[in-house]
């Protein structure tokens, strides 16, 4: 991280241990590519060199077999709405480098903001080596193509643009090499826009990066040098007198086995800028100044993911400013500064695969909003621009977006429907609101049920709906302070009720009158709070009985008593969860019963009814009653050791429903006599017991 000059940039940065997020709010910020075609993107600079006091952004492209390799590309600010794909104009460094670095200040002390560019190992067009630094001075809203000045040779490796004498023009302080060390120079401008011959800070420094910064709150700009270092982290305090530069050693303690990055700023909003280092174990610690040009010790470091770039700045818009990682593993984490001091855990967006390193990357308000964006150079890509992360203002919200399937289309009541999908936040940020919400609309009504976001965006939903009809789901997100809320496409789902089945028989489907018999009505598809509602038919339609609930085994008897001929049936009455069904119905025949007996001036003489010579009388009578119905006697004679018929003879009963015949026989025989009915529609036949008569 370099903290160099940038118009209309001010970087701050508080940071104390960790606390508990306490009414911050969180960053919202959106990733859009500027540029379409271009060479490999090397390195990033935000600052004004058009001259109209808007920061622009500033990309130094590599090789390509393209016109524009080796080019540096302004893309003019403000860059809002249409990002551009093309540079408003694109200058020409004086030597070939793939490893640019660029800074912006005012170079020539005109009050504008010009361009240096690090021709960092550097060769010109036929391979000689001329690293050095370029100047390119803005004049009347543009650069020139190529530069006005170089540095060189100079085989420089890092830059940045300061002032580093207290005389209100910027100068450039950068780190080179000699034959075998990296020194720490810094070259001062002189009033005419021309610059000194480079002052030693230091002959062998052990890191090739810098940061800039005040450190004992007295105006003047001091040095700590930027990189991979063990054991001390080596700051040069300007002196207010001479303007020479002093040498600290901050010692890092051993808990700390080496930095791999160091940045200078005010870490406790104390006027001094501390030492924030990015630990080798992959942490974030800190030495607050003293005041005096020292520093205390180092913080307990604070966890953080891998870090490739950082940057500083006001990543929120609540006026603190905040840190900003680029790492490895793809992705931007912005730890922001808590209202109280100290750093919030990181609010993760995604990134580049290869972000790139401190070169690459840079900070500034690029969309005229007043709050600083982010920019990382697009190192993998074709465009020749760089990824701008711009920070959403106002009501402007991360996009979300839900997709969910649903395991069925079509089920029967009180099975399982399961409605899983995933949430999706494609610009990442901090989920304040891992939840998703079912509602269902249907027969039930509405049943919103919540269930968590898994850390792959995965949820899942179970439902058993109780009753048949068709269901609506849709699962949705209420949003949060920086996330859109959004709904899922709607699943629809019918359900349909359990089928049934029933089954009637009698337990004796032929019955005497006066008899009873058992119906048994078996239900299939039920369950044991099921009922049965036993019926008869009745002029035309069906005459209830009674409601039954099945037993254990599905069944449930009813017993009848049928006067005659009856049909009945079982019927299942629909419920929410299971279908009607109706039993084929069932007849229970009855016969009727012949009741008879001898009368008239008879005697009885154990089983005959002996009547004077020579009539005899028979009286029958059908139960239930039968008016005007045939029915037939039958007479029999016993001779030769059997019983003889005699002959037999049809009636018809009277209206009352009996019936008395005499029968005249001869004397000196035995007799007996019965009568038969055939039936009719309404009952069976009948046959009366066997009547005994003689004569005297």
């Amino acid at each position: 991280m370099r903290r160099f000059f940038a118009i209309g940039l001010a970087i701050t940065l508080l940071v104390l241990p960790t606390v508990a997020r306490a009414d911050v709010p969180d960053p919202r910020l959106q990733r859009t590519l500027v540029g379409g075609a271009g060479p490999q993107s090397i390195a990033t600079a935000i600052g004004d060199v058009t001259g109209d006091a808007v920061p622009d952004l500033i990309v130094a492209r590599g090789s390509d077999a393209g016109a524009e390799a080796y080019t540096v590309a302004v893309f003019a600010g403000p860059l809002t709405g249409t990002l551009p794909s093309a540079p408003t104009l694109v200058v020409t460094p004086s030597a070939h480098s793939d490893a640019y670095r660029l800074a912006v200040g005012d170079l020539n002390g005109d009050g504008f903001g010009d361009l240096a560019v690090a021709l960092v190992d550097g060769v010109d067009g036929v391979g000689t080596s001329t690293p050095g630094i370029d100047q390119f001075l803005e004049s009347g809203g543009e650069l020139p193509s190529t530069p006005d000045t170089t540095m060189t040779p100079i085989p420089v490796l890092d830059l940045g643009l300061a002032d580093m004498n207290g005389d209100a023009l910027d100068d450039v302080v950068f780190t080179r090499t000699t034959s075998t060390k990296i020194e720490l120079r810094v070259r001062t401008q002189n009033n005419d826009g021309s610059f000194a011959a480079g002052a030693i800070l230091e002959a062998d420094a052990p890191a090739t990066g810098l940061s800039i910064g005040d450190i004992n709150h007295d105006g003047l700009n001091d040095v700590a040098l930027d990189g991979t270092m063990s054991g001390t982290i080596p700051v040069y305090a300007q002196s207010g007198v001479d303007h020479s530069f002093a040498r600290t050693d901050v010692p890092l303690p051993a808990e700390i086995s080496g930095v791999t990055g160091v940045v200078l700023s005010d870490l406790d909003a104390d006027g001094n800028d501390d030492l924030l280092a990015v630990t080798s174990a992959g942490g974030l610690s800190w030495a607050l100044a003293d005041g005096t040009g020292g520093f205390g010790v180092f913080s307990a470091a604070v966890t953080a993911a891998p870090v490739s770039a950082e940057e500083v700045g006001d990543l929120n818009g609540d006026d603190l400013a905040d840190l900003a990682t680029f790492g490895g593993d793809g992705s931007v984490q912005i730890y922001l500064q808590q209202s109280g001091g100290g750093l919030g855990a990181a609010c993760s967006f995604p990134g580049q695969s290869v972000p790139g390193g401190d070169a690459a990357t840079a900070i500034g308000d690029l969309t005229g909003d007043g709050v600083s964006d982010l920019v990382d150079a697009d190192l993998t890509g074709a465009s020749g621009g760089a990824w701008l992360y711009r920070q959403l203002m106002g009501t402007e919200l991360l996009p979300t977006t839900i997709d969910a399937t649903a395991s069925k289309t079509t089920m029967r009541v009180g099975k399982t429907v399961t409605i899983a999908g995933t949430f999706h936040d494609p610009d990442g940020g901090c989920l304040r609101n891992a939840t998703v919400r079912l509602t269902r609309s249907g027969p039930d009504g509405a049943v919103p049920v919540d269930a968590g976001i898994g850390s792959d965006g995965s949820f899942t939903f179970q439902d058993t709906p109780t009753a048949s009809g068709t269901y609506d789901y849709a699962v949705s997100f209420t949003g949060d302070e920086t996330h859109a809320a959004t709904e899922s496409s709607t699943m629809a789902l019918t359900v349909t009720k359990n089928p049934t089945g029933l089954t009637l028989k009698a337990t004796d489907p032929t019955i005497t009158f006066g008899d009873v018999t058992t119906l048994r009505a078996a239900l299939t598809g039920g369950d044991p709070s099921s009922q049965v509602v036993f019926e008869m038919a009745s002029d035309g339609s069906w005459l209830p009985l009674d409601t039954v609930v099945v037993g254990a085994d599905g069944v449930a008897t009813f017993k009848v008593q049928p006067s005659g001929k009856t049909r009945y049936r079982a019927e299942f009455l629909a419920t929410p969860s299971r279908a009607a069904s109706v039993s084929a119905a069932t007849t229970v025949q009855v016969h009727a019963i012949m009741v008879s007996r001898m009368i008239g001036k008879g005697v009885r003489d154990g089983t005959y009814t002996v009547y004077a010579c020579c009539t005899a009388y028979l009286y029958v009578k059908l139960r239930p009653l039968h008016p005007s119905v045939k029915w037939t006697a039958i007479v029999q004679y016993y001779g030769s050791g059997k019983w003889r018929p005699l002959g037999s003879g049809t009636y018809a009963t009277e209206r009352d429903g009996d019936a008395a015949i005499f029968l005249n026989a001869s004397q000196g025989y035995r007799y007996r006599v019965k009568g038969t009915f055939a039936g009719d529609a309404d009952h069976l036949g009948a046959t009366g017991a066997w009547n005994y008569f003689r004569f005297r």
